[in-house]
């Protein structure tokens, strides 16, 4: 196993835990790393969650480049969203704004990771 590959199991399973963490306690994970802001509604902190544990539940479990690219486009468009759900929102911006910050680390994490090596499914 690569030492790429090593990183993207790792960083994977760091992100599915920070989603299985948004799904069973969703509020007390986000006041976790954001404080005492106004936290988004639950379902919708659920929902980003499962999200979240699917997509690198997946992108751990293959070596596939197009699921890593794929995953890359989605975190980058998770950042986009929540960087305009800021200014839509402005009263839940730490909170969407923390959120941006991990998709935009994910997706760097998950592009540097994409070894040129894998297969590509």
């Amino acid at each position: 196993m690569t030492f790429s590959r090593v990183v993207r199991i790792g960083a994977s399973a760091g992100l599915a835990a920070w989603g299985a963490a948004l799904l069973a306690a969703p509020t007390r994970t986000v006041h976790s790393v954001t404080g005492t802001d106004p936290v988004p509604p639950e379902p919708i902190l659920r929902v980003l969650g499962a999200r979240r544990v699917v997509q690198h539940l997946l992108v751990a479990s293959t070596s596939s480049r197009t699921v890593a690219w794929a995953s890359v486009v989605t975190d980058v468009l998770h950042a986009s969203s929540m960087i305009a759900a800021a200014r839509i929102w402005p009263e839940y911006r730490r909170a969407e704004l923390t959120s941006a910050g991990i998709a935009a680390v994910a997706a760097g994490l998950t592009a540097l990771t994409a070894s040129p090596g894998g297969r590509s499914r």
